[in-house]
C-alpha cells in the first residue's frame, strides 16, 4: 500500500505525517524562521518540536551536512550521531519556505534504538574494503585497480531486528564492474550488510553537434557513425557557436562552468589547445567531442542562470555554479557516467562516441546537477527519477533545436544520434519521454524502465506549463528530497516549490498530472479552496491570506487576481499612493509604481502610440464588434466613460459608452 497521509502529533508542530519504512515525512508545519539562518532556523524547530518528532535530544545529536538555497526556500540537513559515530542514513532535513518558516521535515531518525551490540570495531578499514571488494568484482584473480581510493567511516546500521550494530561504511569505485558501490561491512563479523551502486550512467553513450546530426537533418537513414568517419552530412550538422567563459590564461578547454582535459595517462589522445581559441575540428579529430561537450555543459549552466540560479546574485542558490570536470574519451565502453568519486562526467566511445550527442551530454550533466543539489541524493526511487530528469533535461533544452518538421513529431525522443548503433527505431531513441507508463503497475525495478514513468510527468506538465516554469519547479524541488526519496515525496515537495515561487498558481496542474500517472492518489490529488478565490488552502497558509475570504485586504480584488497581478494581497494599496489596488486596475494605471495613478492613466489611446487618433477608433471598433481580442493593457487605455465633471471616471468595463466619448475626443468636441 502506498504512503498517505495521515494527522500528524500536535507536539511536532505540523498537519500531516507520511511514514515510508522508516522514513517519516511532516507536511504543513508553520513554524518561523529566517532565509538569511537556515541552520539557526532549523535547529530553533528541532529544539522546539523534537519530542513530538521521536528526537531523544532536540538537534543536540544532530550533525549539519549541509544547507542549501533555491530560488524561494532554504534547505537544511542533518545526520545522527550515536556514541561518538554517525547512524547510517539516519538523516533529518528542514525545508523552509519564501518567508522562512518551516514547512516540511523528513526523517530517518533512529528514535529508540535496542541496545548496541559491539562496540568495538574488529575488522580494520582496509580489511572491510577486501571484503566489499571480494562482493562486488566479478574476478577476484585478475583484480583491476580501483578507479579511485576507497571513502570509509565507522558507522551505526540499523539491523532488521532494531539493533544497532557497529559497521563500516564504504563507497568503492570499481572499475570492473563499474561503479559507485555504496557497501556497509559489519565491522565485528566482516558480513555484507548493504550495497547499492550509486553512479548515475546510461548505457549506449554519443555526444556532438547542437544536439546531434540525426535531430539537425531529421534524417538517420542516411547517416551512420562509420568508425568516426566523417562526410557532408555530418560535416553539415556541424554549428559554428561562440565559446564562453573561456579561461585566459589557456588555450584548453578550461572554463567558468567546465574544466575539460583527458587526464587517463592510457590515453594517447591530444588536447584541444588553440591559442587562436579557434576549435575548428570535423568529427574524424578527437579533438572534436572535447569542443561538443565544452559548448554543451556551458550552455545548460547558463540557462540554469536564467531560471535564476545564480550564486553571484542576492542570495547564493546557484547549482553548479562552478566548473565540472568533464572526460570527453574515458574509455571504449558504450557508456556514459557520472560519479561523485571525481565529481565528474565521463563518456565512452563504443558505437558513437558518447561525447558527440548533447542529448546524452544533457543526461549526465543532469545527475551531476542532482548531486550538487542534494548530497542526500540516491536510494529510494531516486535513481529512477534521476534517469528521468536526465531524459527531460535533455529533450526540454534542446526541443526547439534541429529540424523543426522533425521535432514536431520527435520532440520527445532522446540521443537519436547516439543510438543509431543499437536501437533499429524510427526514429532510433534512447529512450522516449512522452510513454505512457503508469505508476506503480509498470514499475519493474530498473532505474533506466521505471525513470520513465518520471521523464514522461515532467514532459506533461511542460506541455502545460512551458519550459521555463516547469525547469524552474523541477530544479527547485530536488533541494527539498530526503535520501531514499519515492515518486511521490517528490511530486509533494514540487507542489511546494510551486506555492513557495508561485503562489500556488500550477498546483491544479501539477497535482492532475502526477495523479494521471499514479504517482499520487487520494487526498493527494484533491485542492481544497475552501472560499473559492483560485488559492488552495495550502497556498494561502504560506502567504499569510485568510483560507475562508477570497478578499484578504481591504480592495475587490480576490486573493488569486492580486497573486497573478503581483499585488499584496494584505495590502490594499500595494504601491502606497493613495489608490487601491483595485481602483488603479479598473483606471488602467499600475498598483506597483507609486509614480503611475489613475490620474496619469492613458485617455484613450487604444493602440498606446502615444496619440488618440482615427486607428484608435479602428481598433476600438473591432474591439466591440468581436474582431480582435484585447490585451489587458487595451482594454484599460479606452475605459473613459463614464464622465464625471467631464473627466473619465473607468468602470472597468469597454462598451458603447466609452466608443462615443472616444469619438468626441478624436474629432476635437471634448477636451479632458
Amino acid at each position: 500500500m502506498p504512503p498517505r497521509s495521515l494527522p500528524a502529533a500536535a507536539e511536532s508542530g505540523c498537519k500531516t505525517r507520511r511514514d515510508s519504512g522508516q522514513s517519516r515525512s511532516y507536511r504543513g508545519c508553520r513554524f518561523p524562521g529566517k532565509r538569511i539562518d537556515p541552520p539557526g532556523s532549523a535547529r530553533a524547530y528541532l529544539k522546539a518540536h523534537g519530542k513530538g518528532l521521536g528526537l531523544l535530544r532536540g538537534s543536540d545529536d544532530l550533525e549539519l551536512i549541509e544547507s542549501k538555497q533555491g530560488l524561494a526556500s532554504s534547505h537544511t540537513r542533518f545526520r545522527q550521531r550515536l556514541a561518538g559515530y554517525p547512524v547510517f542514513q539516519g538523516n533529518v532535513s528542514v525545508h523552509q519556505g519564501r518567508d522562512g518558516s518551516i514547512q516540511v521535515v523528513h526523517s530517518r531518525y533512529v528514535p529508540a534504538p535496542k541496545p548496541v551490540i559491539r562496540k568495538r570495531a574488529i575488522l580494520t578499514a582496509s580489511r572491510a574494503e577486501l571484503v566489499a571488494r571480494d562482493a562486488i568484482e566479478q574476478s577476484t584473480v585478475n583484480r583491476q585497480p580501483l578507479r579511485a581510493a576507497t571513502q570509509s567511516e565507522l558507522v551505526w546500521f540499523l539491523h532488521e531486528s532494531g539493533e544497532l550494530q557497529l559497521a563500516w561504511n564504504l563507497m568503492v569505485y570499481s572499475a570492473e564492474p563499474l561503479g559507485d558501490f555504496l557497501t556497509v561491512i559489519h565491522a565485528g563479523t566482516g558480513e555484507l550488510l548493504f550495497m547499492e551502486n550509486r553512479m548515475a550512467f546510461v548505457s549506449g553513450g554519443g555526444y556532438v553537434y547542437a544536439p546531434n546530426p540525426v535531430q539537425f537533418h531529421g534524417n538517420w537513414t542516411s547517416i551512420s557513425d562509420g568508425n568516426d568517419s566523417t562526410g557532408t552530412l555530418l560535416d553539415s550538422a556541424r554549428e559554428s557557436v561562440i565559446l564562453q567563459g573561456l579561461d585566459s590564461n589557456t588555450g584548453l578547454l578550461e572554463g567558468e562552468f567546465v574544466s575539460l582535459i583527458i587526464r587517463r595517462k592510457d590515453k594517447k589522445l591530444p588536447d584541444a589547445d588553440e591559442a587562436s581559441r579557434n576549435y575548428s575540428y570535423d568529427r574524424s579529430d578527437k579533438r572534436f567531442e572535447q569542443v561538443v561537450v565544452y559548448h554543451a555543459v556551458d550552455s545548460i549552466q547558463r540557462y540554469i542562470h536564467s531560471l535564476g540560479f545564480d550564486d553571484d546574485v542576492g542570495i547564493a542558490n546557484g547549482i553548479r555554479d562552478f566548473p565540472t570536470p568533464t572526460h570527453a574519451h574515458w574509455d571504449t565502453a558504450d557508456q556514459s557516467f557520472y560519479s561523485t568519486s571525481d565529481d565528474g562526467i565521463h563518456f565512452g566511445d563504443g558505437g558513437v562516441d558518447d561525447a558527440e550527442d548533447a542529448d546524452i551530454i544533457a543526461h549526465e550533466y543532469g545527475h551531476a546537477i542532482q548531486h550538487d543539489q542534494n548530497s542526500s541524493w540516491g536510494g529510494g526511487q531516486m535513481g529512477a527519477m534521476g534517469e528521468g530528469f536526465g531524459d527531460y533535461l535533455a529533450a526540454s533544452f534542446h526541443a526547439l533545436d534541429g529540424d523543426s518538421a522533425y521535432q514536431s513529431t520527435h520532440d520527445a525522443c532522446v540521443g537519436e544520434w547516439d543510438a543509431t548503433s543499437y536501437d533499429n527505431g524510427s526514429p532510433p531513441c534512447l529512450r522516449r519521454v512522452d510513454g505512457i507508463k503508469q505508476y506503480p503497475v509498470d514499475l519493474v525495478g530498473q532505474v533506466h524502465a521505471d525513470g520513465e514513468i518520471w521523464s514522461a510527468t515532467l514532459w506533461d506538465i511542460r506541455g502545460l506549463l512551458g519550459a521555463f516554469a516547469t525547469d524552474q519547479l523541477v530544479l527547485e524541488h530536488h533541494f527539498a528530497l530526503p535520501g531514499g526519496s519515492s515518486m511521490g515525496t517528490a511530486a509533494l515537495a514540487m507542489v511546494d516549490a510551486d506555492i513557495n515561487l508561485n503562489a500556488g498558481l500550477n498546483e491544479a496542474v501539477i497535482r492532475d498530472a502526477f495523479c494521471d500517472r499514479g504517482i499520487v492518489t487520494g487526498i493527494d490529488c484533491t485542492i481544497t479552496d475552501d472560499d473559492n478565490d483560485g488559492l488552495s488552502n495550502d497556498a494561502e497558509v504560506e502567504l499569510g491570506t485568510d483560507p475562508a475570504n477570497p478578499q484578504s485586504d481591504a480592495d475587490t480584488l480576490t486573493d488569486f487576481q492580486e497573486v497573478v497581478l503581483g499585488t499584496d494581497p494584505l495590502v490594499a494599496d500595494t504601491d502606497s499612493d493613495g489608490y487601491n489596488d483595485d481602483v488603479e486596475v479598473a483606471a488602467g494605471s499600475n498598483p506597483l509604481d507609486g509614480n503611475s495613478t489613475p490620474s496619469s492613466a492613458a485617455d484613450g489611446d487604444v493602440n498606446g502610440d502615444g496619440a488618440v487618433d482615427s486607428a484608435d477608433l479602428l481598433l476600438a471598433m473591432r474591439i466591440l464588434v468581436g474582431s480582435y481580442i484585447p490585451s489587458g493593457a487595451e482594454q484599460a487605455r479606452w475605459d473613459v466613460a463614464p464622465l464625471v465633471g467631464g473627466t473619465p471616471s473607468p468602470d472597468g468595463q469597454n462598451n458603447a459608452g466609452d466608443y462615443i466619448v472616444l469619438l468626441r475626443k478624436v474629432m476635437g468636441n471634448l477636451v479632458y
